[in-house]
């Protein structure tokens, strides 16, 4: 297959860019008229499994990220780790900061959106997601344990522009599995609605990219003079 130039590249990623966008846009307006009803048909507290998720399900990042400061903090390992390696721990530190961190508690205060919990069986307090309530009236919309599930969706791209294509596959398969699992766990346990979570994931995907070469570039600019 013949190597495509770089305007033709360029035009590609945009289309495949607005394509998801598309995808996304219309999987959020497709799900919202069910909200509601699917909330209400498997919601549970007290489930389990929800309250794992709830307790546990932001555990794996959180020792992902440890992992990523000391490969760049600690002389020895950052010696010891390919630029690769660096470049990825950088990279999954900007997106926890900016899309788990910064993004998504913004929304979450100023969008106020209602818990399913929080609704206390007056349903008439439902808003869809594309409504804002009152700023601080609630913590529904988005999701911050499913952006912090997804927050290795940028290292599918660095890992397919470095010809891995393979490590590629298999990350994008593991941190889609694992965000359904946890987008599962936080409607089970009344915490989120489907749009809360299907936002979440799919802003994690069209960040990814520019997040790969804001990952990049910190990298160029600071960590590289550290050796």
């Amino acid at each position: 297959m013949t190597d495509l130039s770089p305007p033709a590249r360029a035009t590609r990623f945009r289309t495949l860019w607005c394509l998801t966008f598309a995808v996304w846009a219309a999987a959020l307006f497709l799900a919202s008229p069910y909200d509601l009803e699917l909330s209400q048909a498997i919601a549970d507290p007290k489930n389990g499994f929800g309250r794992f998720i709830w307790l546990w399900g932001t555990t794996p990042s959180g020792v992902l990220y440890v992992a990523a400061l000391a490969v760049l903090m600690v002389p020895r390992l950052r010696r010891n780790t390919s630029d690769l390696v660096q470049v990825a721990a950088v990279t999954l530190l900007v997106m926890a900061l900016l899309h788990s961190l910064f993004i998504t508690t913004s929304i979450k205060l100023l969008w106020g959106r209602q818990r399913f919990v929080e609704l206390g069986g007056d349903w008439s307090r439902f808003t869809l997601f594309y409504q804002p309530g009152k700023p601080l009236a609630g913590e529904s919309f988005p999701s911050g344990h499913v952006a912090t599930a997804f927050v290795c969706s940028p290292l599918v791209f660095l890992l397919a522009r470095e010809g891995r294509k393979a490590a590629a596959a298999l990350l994008c398969l593991l941190v889609i599995a694992w965000g359904v699992t946890v987008a599962y766990g936080r409607i089970l346990n009344g915490a989120h609605y489907l749009t809360d979570t299907i936002f979440s994931a799919g802003l994690s995907f069209l960040l990814a990219p520019f997040i790969v070469d804001l990952g990049r570039w910190t990298w160029n600019r600071w960590y590289r003079y550290l050796k």
